[in-house]
């Protein structure tokens, strides 16, 4: 719950199984606790704010998720052209981008990223290289790029397949 008191907001948290109310300033960048909490539980509770040119204020990132940098847009730009090239069915009806969501049996997943993946491997076991487990991308053809480009996302999709289905099973037990 988050109420407004002229310029302070003062919030309701549950932390560790105690309601307690903190209050806040905007010119300040801690929360201040109103009730009995220890010392400890405030500094794991207390975030880090960052303050910017325009007065703007936002929490820490420090420890969120770094999307951006955790993921590579060249690769999610060929992946959404190896899906929109793959929506065609054998019969010659385009699917839906996200039928594969609808729910794809885990074992149906495995079989095919285990073919993907051997493709892959296969791939990297028959390219001759200077120097035993080195490779060198730069002296592959443009057709044999092309060839794994494609396999790694199958590989790719089947990963991501099976991920989504484990996380609903997750979410669906908690």
């Amino acid at each position: 719950m988050r109420e407004m008191i002229g310029r302070t907001t003062r919030v309701t948290v549950k932390f560790k199984g105690k309601k307690a109310k903190i209050k806040k300033h905007p010119s300040s960048h801690r929360f201040h606790w109103e009730e009995d909490i220890t010392e400890k539980e405030t500094e794991e509770m207390t975030e880090e704010m960052r303050e910017f040119e325009t007065g703007a204020t936002r929490g820490s990132d420090d420890n969120k998720p770094d999307y951006e940098g955790f993921f590579s847009s060249l690769v999610f730009k060929r992946y959404g052209e190896y899906m929109n090239k793959h929506r065609v069915q054998a019969n010659g009806e385009i699917r839906d981008s996200d039928n594969w969501q609808k729910g794809i049996p885990i074992s149906a997943y495995i079989k095919s990223w285990w073919r993907h993946f051997i493709d892959v491997w296969s791939m990297w076991r028959r390219i001759e290289r200077p120097q035993p487990g080195v490779m060198e991308l730069k002296e592959w053809s443009d057709e044999s790029l092309e060839i794994i480009s494609e396999a790694l996302c199958a590989a790719l999709f089947n990963n991501m397949g099976m991920l989504h289905e484990v996380e609903k099973e997750r979410k669906s037990r908690a």
